[in-house]
């Protein structure tokens, strides 16, 4: 997985030639979102991935932060410029991108947690991908139990952490758990394909 940040305070951030994997007919990326402000979160975030816009999956605003996955089949390119709009100004963002090979863009579960450890309960599919993105205000780090941690970054004393795994077999009811060393408003997003 691919991350990127930006500690500006705006309301749009930009960040070019970003990672997006090996180009496929089938190919969905999938960009993780954190967002921080001194006021309220927004009211609304929009992404785009190599000129492509993006479909929310899931998205919630905790206190002053916003969490959110956003997804869109790119078929071409290996790196993409990805934009991000909030509808109101964060004081900083990450994002986490992964790409997924699938037969279907759409989207077969999804989950969120407010709690720490965020504990997300997912169905995923024979052959699909769970992926899960996690925040907290604190400079510290995450745990994560039945995916695999693919990033564990620290911007401006707040972390965000992404993870993934792939499944042969259908998992039911998969127990997923993101937990923070250090809990401070914290919010986990996950969804399969």
């Amino acid at each position: 997985a691919a991350t990127a940040s930006d500690s500006t305070n705006a309301t749009g951030y930009t960040f070019a030639g970003t990672a997006i994997g090996a180009a496929s007919a089938s190919r969905l990326v999938v960009v993780g979102v954190k967002g921080w402000s001194s006021g309220s979160g927004p009211d609304s975030v929009t992404v785009t991935i190599a000129g492509i816009a993006a479909t929310e999956i899931n998205r919630l605003n905790v206190g002053s932060h916003c969490m959110a996955l956003f997804s869109a089949s790119v078929p071409t390119g290996t790196t993409g410029t990805i934009v991000l709009t909030f509808s109101s100004q964060q004081d900083r963002c990450g994002i986490v991108v992964w790409a997924v090979t699938t037969m279907t863009p759409t989207v077969y579960d999804a989950d969120y947690s407010l709690n720490d450890p965020g504990a997300i309960i997912l169905d995923v599919p024979a052959g699909g991908v769970a992926i899960g993105m996690g925040g907290v205000n604190a400079n510290t780090t995450a745990t994560w139990t039945n995916l695999t941690e693919d990033a564990d970054t620290t911007i401006e004393n707040s972390n965000f952490t992404g993870a993934s795994a792939a499944f042969a077999s259908t998992q039911n009811g998969l127990a997923i758990s993101c937990d923070y060393a250090i809990t401070a408003t914290p919010a986990t997003v996950a969804a399969s394909w």
